[in-house]
């Protein structure tokens, strides 16, 4: 007798709440020591960002950039709202993300097998996969990827060609924005490319599948729609950055290596904590890579069941698509890595700028998971065992000669692994739980198992067994940052000190290996410095600062010639530490008396630049030179020419027309400034001759100015901060932030959110009609 619509949806919240509450306490579990060692992920700065008060133009960082147009922010991203500005509160907001990937792949799972054994599968092992161990201080990667299984899920329903389907575009439209204002697109991009293959409707006519992808498409469009508040500013920030370049070196080194596909199945064979040192033989010549980049590990359970159940999984179209997924994921991985592939996806448009291959993963993952509960749905089928099924439960004993053999074959290395590797330490416990999968199957494809329901549950305490082994002894390497020391509290208090006093900036050279006052640290603190990890580093702005992607700084910049810093008001820096210098730098303070003044924190050596300009300040002397001219003027101090320069009293302009000399000085004036993003200078008297106001932040088209009320030119100066130019007789000068395409992404996000609420309504109406019928 058919249940009714009241009863259907009463059973289908108790699965949800149980889906929940298991997941929860999957997480919980995978996650404890995270959460009770007092530690933040802040690999890629969202701690700090977590805090950040401003939603603008901010000058914490990088000579200053618009926070709300950087990915790593999260501007934009609701859920980062539920939670307050403490480390507990971010702790919790950070494992959001794979409880939100494993609700999602438990009811894909269902979706897929109606069983309640897969369905719990992949509840209780989705928090343990590697991709999310592996980039656990990568927050927002975590946040965009949780949303991947939602995709898929979508797609999935409407390659059925249900009569609901609006509210299954209506999912894949909120997943796709959701996964972008988290704001790692490259995660997005992945999981959408798994949604489209999963939409394809097998078996249908060609109308059916343009009606399908044509709904996919609309799904995608409401996505993009509904994250254009974000979209639209961030992509002018991306153009101006270094990622909007990349080497085929940058591409390698973040693809999947051959070798590694034996580390996804034994993660531990790649000498685990490299970052303490103890590295084996065999690891990868780039070990810092080999665990905390490229390792998504899924250990031998899940690897187990995919194996057993691979020759049910061609015969469905469905489950073909997912086996098709899985190796094309793995071959995108690894594509960077393939010989001369990095030299030609290094031309290609916007493809380039997706630097981690090996990421791709996120997709291998998830689709190696829901294979797994395919898997151990078949095994529950009532129908009879076909002969020889109990013989080959001993299939992926396979896996030891197969990691045997990617390894020894792979070119990547420096030694090799033999089998006796593979029976000692932690790879021997997975061994152990390759042994007791392989009885439990067995069992389960006799008769004999068969009769007894609760066996089904064994492969699945293993495998959750063997995941939550691996993740407690992970290196966790992106994601450690504790409280901070009673040292590193006293030398930040002491430079925001200096830094108010001489309203100036701080400087790292070693960026992120600062054992006192890493980017981080000084961010959270709201300390205004030139140091971020810069993958969106502006690409002006690293060619003048010497500023690298991985966060440290060149050492030229402490040349007595060199003016960067004086332009940037950087009048702080912290010297080298011994073992994070790039090749030739030195560690002592520099020469120049005059300019450098050792200071003491408390906790390490600093130095005052006694050259630090102000922030705002004007010039009565412009100078034309191009660009290699600028660049030349502002690192040597001398102009292409051979004259000297001078940036205290003169700007380098980009174009002839906007050179000036002026015979007086600099009138008596009076500014203010309004937040990070504005500032005014008043003059007490019309200037009498033409000057230059140079605000010491980053250029940008969206800074406007006003001269007297009205309209003025913001132009480029010193390469790549703002000037003004002010003509005589100018009483008042202002210069502010203002982004048009803000704007223009608010009213698309807003007629997105119209049109999800309508097809949602439609999508409702049509269900209801559908079951009334």
């Amino acid at each position: 007798m058919p249940l009714s619509l009241g009863t259907q949806n009463t059973h289908a919240l108790r699965r949800l709440l149980s889906v929940v509450l298991l997941s929860f306490a999957a997480v919980a579990a995978v996650y404890f020591p995270y959460l009770s060692s007092q530690v933040n992920a802040t690999s890629d700065g969202q701690f700090a960002q977590f805090f950040e008060s401003v939603f603008g133009w901010s000058d914490l960082y990088l000579g200053g950039w618009p926070l709300y147009a950087d990915p790593n922010s999260m501007s934009f991203y609701p859920l980062r709202y539920l939670f307050p500005a403490t480390r507990e509160a971010f702790d919790y907001f950070s494992l959001t993300a794979p409880l939100i990937f494993a609700v999602g792949n438990a009811a894909l799972a269902w979706e897929l097998t109606r069983s309640r054994p897969a369905t719990a599968l992949a509840a209780v092992a989705a928090p343990g996969l590697g991709f999310f161990i592996a980039h656990v201080g990568h927050t927002s990667m975590l946040h965009a990827a949780a949303y991947a299984p939602w995709m898929v899920y979508a797609c999935l329903k409407l390659a059925q060609r249900r009569a609901d389907w609006a509210l299954w575009v209506a999912l894949l439209g909120g997943s796709t924005a959701l996964s972008l204002l988290a704001g790692h697109p490259q995660a997005t991009v992945y999981a959408l490319a798994a949604s489209a293959l999963m939409a394809a409707p097998i078996g249908a006519g060609w109308k059916d599948w343009i009606v399908t992808y044509a709904k996919a498409g609309v799904g995608v469009v409401l996505g993009l729609g509904l994250s254009a508040v974000f979209l639209i500013p961030a992509a002018r920030f991306v153009g101006e950055s270094t990622r909007n370049t990349m080497t085929a070196d940058l591409l390698r080194q973040f693809s999947l290596r051959p070798f590694e596909l034996g580390l996804d199945v034994f993660p531990f064979l790649a000498g685990g904590y490299w970052d303490a040192g103890v590295v084996t033989s065999y690891v990868g010549t780039d070990a810092t890579n080999s665990w905390s980049e490229n390792i998504a590990y899924v250990g031998v359970g899940i690897f187990s069941l995919v194996v057993v159940g691979l020759r049910g999984f061609w015969a469905d179209p469905t489950k073909r698509k997912i086996l098709l997924g899985l190796i094309a994921s793995l071959l995108l991985a690894l594509a960077p890595s393939l010989p001369g592939a990095a030299q030609v996806l290094v031309d290609v448009p916007v493809v380039s700028m997706f630097r981690a291959w090996g990421r791709w993963q996120v997709v291998s993952s998830l689709f190696a998971l829901q294979l797994a509960c395919i898997a151990l749905a078949q095994l529950r089928d009532e129908r009879p065992a076909v002969r020889g099924g109990a013989a080959s439960s001993f299939l992926p004993w396979l896996v030891v000669p197969a990691v045997l053999a990617t390894i020894a074959l792979s070119p990547h290395l420096q030694g090799k692994v033999g089998a006796a590797d593979l029976f000692q330490g932690k790879p021997l416990v997975q061994i152990a739980v390759l042994a007791a999968i392989g009885v439990s199957i067995f069992a389960l494809r006799t008769q004999w198992g068969r009769a007894r329901a609760p066996l089904v549950w064994v492969p699945i305490a293993l495998i959750a067994a063997e995941l939550l082994f691996l993740s407690r002894h992970a290196t966790w390497a992106n994601a450690y940052a504790g409280p901070a020391s009673v040292e590193q509290t006293n030398a930040v208090a002491k430079v925001k000190g200096i830094l108010a006093r001489t309203d100036g900036r701080l400087l790292t050279l070693s960026g992120w290996e600062s054992p006192h006052l890493s980017p981080d640290t000084v961010r959270a603190a709201e300390v205004p410095s030139l140091n971020w990890y810069g993958p969106l580093l502006n690409s002006r702005f690293a060619e003048l600062a010497g500023t690298t992607t991985g966060g440290w700084t060149r050492p030229d910049v402490l040349d007595d010639g060199n003016q960067v810093l004086d332009i940037y008001g950087v009048s702080v820096v912290e010297p080298y530490i011994a073992h994070a210098q790039p090749p030739g730098a030195a560690l002592d303070s520099p020469d120049s008396a005059r300019r450098w003044t050792p200071l003491s924190s408390g906790a390490g050596a600093l130095l005052l630049n006694t050259r630090s300009l102000p922030r705002v300040r004007l010039v009565a002397e412009t100078v034309y030179a191009d660009d290699s001219g600028a660049l030349k003027a502002l690192k040597t101090s001398t102009l292409p020419d051979g004259r000297g320069f001078q940036a205290r009293s003169a700007a380098l302009v980009e174009r002839p027309e906007l050179q000036f000399a002026s015979a007086g000085g600099i009138p008596a004036h009076k500014t203010d400034a309004t937040g990070d993003d504005a500032f005014s200078v008043t003059f007490q008297a019309p200037t009498a001759h033409p000057l230059m106001l140079v605000v010491g932040d980053n250029y940008s088209r969206n800074w406007k100015a006003v001269v007297d009320g009205k309209r003025a030119a913001a132009v480029r100066v010193n390469y790549n901060q703002i000037g003004v130019p002010v003509p005589a007789g100018a009483r008042q000068v202002a210069v502010a932030y203002h982004d048009s395409r803000l704007i223009k992404g608010v009213a698309a996000s807003l007629v997105s959110l119209f049109a999800a609420c309508l097809l949602v309504l439609f999508g409702l109406k049509r269900a209801k009609r559908n079951q009334g019928l």
